[in-house]
């Protein structure tokens, strides 16, 4: 998903660029809806029959994903990396992916931005300030009264569970997970914690990277070859599997 300007301003957004890939693995047994690493699937409605439509032909369904990985990219405009030459991964996927050509941010600067696209709300947040905590209901929570799982993994974040604003590469302004108190500590993991496997994958899982990785404080081909080596992959059978 390609990050525009917000609706009221033309400038630098923070959720300038996201992938979301769509993973579809072997499902398991639900577990108890803790928001920890692992299978976590609740029966797919998949190949139910389809209603008919108004002409008299059936109307095709819509696929559920077993596991959802959400990827954020930071602090450029689309037009400073596609088709630039600097970000040939980033035009890969941007090749093979759907476009979403009217997405918009809520405001600036990003915090904001993650904390929406998180809670649904901004929280009346605004600056990159180090967040009070919150017990709003956001999507780990939904996800959790729904009996599935959320996971957010952050690059370069010290400790599983850690509250702290900062710590070398890591900010918490870009995992708004980080600051929800109504979440298990297992919800929030460094990307080292990253499963094997895709079907040890939650349902719903977000991918932060680091200030330089997301192309917060580095430049986009840094952003690009990060992005590169760091894309969620796991095995499935013998091969590779690439989430993005």
């Amino acid at each position: 998903m390609r990050g525009w300007p917000s609706r009221h301003t033309r400038h630098r957004i923070g959720l300038a660029a996201a992938v979301v890939a769509v993973v579809t693995a072997c499902s398991a047994a639900p577990t108890s809806g803790q928001a920890l690493p692992g299978p976590s699937e609740v029966p797919s409605r998949v190949g139910t029959a389809a209603p008919a439509s108004s002409n008299g032909g059936v109307t095709a369904t819509v696929p559920t994903p077993q596991h959802v990985v959400v990827v954020v990219l930071e602090n450029k405009n689309v037009d400073q990396v596609l088709g630039t030459g600097n970000a040939p991964y980033l035009d890969h996927l941007a090749q093979t992916g759907a476009d979403f050509t009217n997405a918009h941010a809520e405001t600036h600067p990003s915090q904001p931005n993650y904390l929406a696209l998180f809670s649904g709300s901004t929280q009346g947040i605004t600056d990159d300030s180090c967040l009070p905590r919150f017990a709003a209901p956001n999507l780990a929570t939904q996800l959790q009264t729904a009996g599935r799982s959320f996971v957010g993994y952050s690059e370069s974040l010290p400790a599983p569970g850690f509250t702290g604003c900062r710590s070398g590469e890591y900010a918490q302004k870009h995992s708004p997970w980080a600051a929800f108190t109504n979440l298990p500590p297992g919800a929030n993991q460094p990307w080292s914690a990253w499963p094997a496997a895709f079907d040890q994958l939650p349902t719903v899982a977000f991918v932060t990277p680091n200030l330089c990785s997301d192309m917060h404080d580095c430049a986009v081909s840094a952003g690009d070859r990060g992005f590169a080596s760091t894309c969620p992959t796991t095995r499935t059978g013998r091969a590779p599997t690439t989430a993005c």
